[in-house]
């Protein structure tokens, strides 16, 4: 069974620091939502006044249509997975999985039943007898899933599952979780800093900054639709211009900027002509060509700072103009690269150009 989760103005602090701030939110049914921000910004504790580790000082923390504010954790049925994983060292894989039903007390044979259900989902039945300390990273984080989920959990909780793993081993198990969680179907919040981890899981994610929401919305959205500068920058790499609306008209804008007028066909927020804004542009979504279409908008003249191939992609340290430094990127760069001091012919598209209010993240935001 997998349940709503509705948190409604919800406030944690700790003395004078305040966590959670006035947090309200909707996690729907069978989804698997992703909480994002940087170090402090509250999504942690967030996790655990879901799970019940934390009373909320204000608001209403809702499963479905109960209060569960004043429950203990463990009459929650949620299943948590930890960034260590939390087994138990001196117990076998089977043990591991077993525990928590056992607490339950559940019937020795229904026990064995759930748990060799679960081994299965995660394809780890082969081991079941094999203490868990022989295990690796990827196998132990498997474990740690089918313990959680053996209990038929109403929400599972992930507090960054796979910060302990190597890159490779992250990347496989991204694709295991999002198949587990689609075989499982039940509710599922996941915290986490990176990024990537979020864009190829969630089926919806909200952003926190300083204990509160700033924008919650799917991967696509929430990466090509920015709300603010700080949203853009944390999900994703961008370039930053500084610019001021000239004119608009249906959702187009003419933007003034120190390397000349760009022209943006994506503007969601409200300006005013004359306002000050600032342009987000994704370093992919400059192109860099030999020489531009004749009819391609925002047309550029670039100096190469630095090149650095990483074999799929080429990255483009650029100047524009006097002094304006941006990144862009080539995909499938081929056999011959740019080279220092090149003179390169850029184009953005019209719908790439992203006019936001006129905020600069701080360093620490990035």
């Amino acid at each position: 069974m997998s349940i709503e989760v509705h948190l409604e103005h919800i406030v944690k602090a700790f003395d004078t620091t305040v966590a959670v701030n006035d947090v309200s939110l909707e996690i729907r049914e069978g989804e698997l939502f992703f909480l994002l921000g940087p170090s402090g910004c509250g999504k942690s504790t967030f996790l655990r006044i879901v799970a019940g580790f934390y009373q909320p000082d204000v608001g209403d923390l809702r499963f479905g249509d109960r209060v569960i504010n004043n429950l203990p954790p463990h009459k929650r049925n949620t299943g948590m997975v930890f960034q260590n994983y939390a087994l138990w060292p001196h117990m076998t894989v089977f043990e591991n999985v077993e525990y928590g039903l056992t607490l339950r007390k559940i019937d020795k044979g229904t026990r064995k039943k759930k748990v060799t259900e679960v081994l299965e989902v995660v394809r780890m039945p082969e081991y079941a007898d094999r203490p868990v300390n022989k295990l690796s990273g990827g196998q132990q984080q498997r474990i740690a899933l089918a313990r959680a989920l053996v209990v038929e959990p109403d929400v599972l909780l992930l507090d960054e599952p796979l910060s302990n793993l190597d890159a490779q081993l992250r990347l496989e198990m991204r694709q295991e979780i999002k198949r587990i969680h689609s075989q499982a179907g039940t509710t599922s919040i996941y915290v986490t800093h990176d990024q990537q981890e979020a864009l190829s899981l969630a089926d919806r994610m909200a952003v926190m900054k300083d204990g509160k929401i700033i924008q919650v919305g799917s991967p696509r959205e929430v990466y090509r639709f920015p709300t603010n500068a700080f949203v853009a920058s944390f999900i994703g790499e961008t370039n930053f211009i500084r610019g001021t609306i000239q004119s608009q008209s249906n959702g187009a804008a003419e933007i003034w900027t120190e390397i000349g007028t760009l022209r943006s066909t994506t503007v969601y927020h409200k300006f005013t002509d004359g306002e000050d804004v600032i342009c987000s542009i994704r370093p992919e979504s400059i192109h860099i060509e030999e020489s531009a279409p004749a009819e391609a908008p925002n047309q550029l003249r670039a100096k190469v700072l630095s090149v650095t191939y990483l074999g799929r992609i080429e990255e483009y340290q650029l100047a524009l103009g006097n002094q304006l430094a941006v990144k862009a990127i080539l995909y499938n760069p081929g056999t011959q690269g740019k080279n220092i001091d090149d003179i390169l012919n850029l184009w953005i598209s019209a719908e790439d150009v992203i006019p936001l209010p006129a905020s600069v993240p701080d360093d620490e935001d990035r």
